[in-house]
Order: C-alpha cells, then sequence, then structure tokens
C-alpha cells in the first residue's frame, strides 16, 4: 500500500476535494477538530482553506495532502514551526474511509 500512498503541498485545486471530504466526514472530525463545527457551508470552508494558504505564505504552517492512488484523502500538517529548533506539532485529518488501514504508518517522509 505504501507505494499508492503519498503526499504533496497543498494547491489552490484542491479546495473542492477537501470541503466534500470535511462535509462527509464532519460528524466525526468535530468530536477531534474544533474547526469543523464552523463550516456550515462552503464559503465557511473557504474562508479556512485561505487561512490554510495564508500560513503557508507566512511560512507559519505547511499543510502537505495525503493522496491514496491520487485520490485526496486527508490532511498532513506541521504547525507553531520553529525553525531554530527545528520543531513543530504535526496533526492531520483523514477520510473516515481509509482510517484503521495503516495509512498514517505508510505516509511517505521527507528526505532530509
Amino acid at each position: 500500500m505504501n507505494k499508492q500512498i503519498s503526499l504533496r503541498t497543498l494547491q489552490p485545486n484542491d479546495e473542492e476535494a477537501l470541503y466534500l471530504l470535511v462535509k462527509e466526514n464532519q460528524a466525526q472530525f468535530i468530536q477531534w477538530l474544533d474547526w469543523a463545527a464552523m463550516i456550515q457551508n462552503h464559503a465557511d470552508f473557504t474562508q479556512f482553506f485561505h487561512y490554510y494558504q495564508s500560513q503557508m505564505k507566512e511560512h507559519l504552517m505547511e499543510v502537505q495532502v495525503i493522496c491514496y492512488k491520487n485520490q485526496v484523502i486527508g490532511i498532513v500538517e506541521a504547525h507553531e514551526i520553529n525553525y531554530s529548533l527545528k520543531s513543530a506539532y504535526l496533526s492531520y485529518w483523514l477520510d473516515r474511509n481509509f482510517q484503521q488501514k495503516g495509512i498514517m504508518s505508510n505516509v511517505p517522509t521527507p528526505k532530509s
């Protein structure tokens, strides 16, 4: 399965796929992600998506799209990045249909 899983940098054209993923998984995401309850419609998600983009532009967050066979299935993000200490907090969200299948254990890691 590892070769079928990939990470890539968040792109503007990911917005629609991620919005649909959030809407399909919202009931579960709300249990873990505070922001998920605030997404009531596409405009709310667009605002959230633009937040991701602005944080990336300011180098405050790194957001990678998780893909399985080129299908968008989630996000992994590094936030509160401290470049001098080379540290960050990692979090992710993943489509419920791909949870508990070893996806996150098999996500490729960046080569340093």
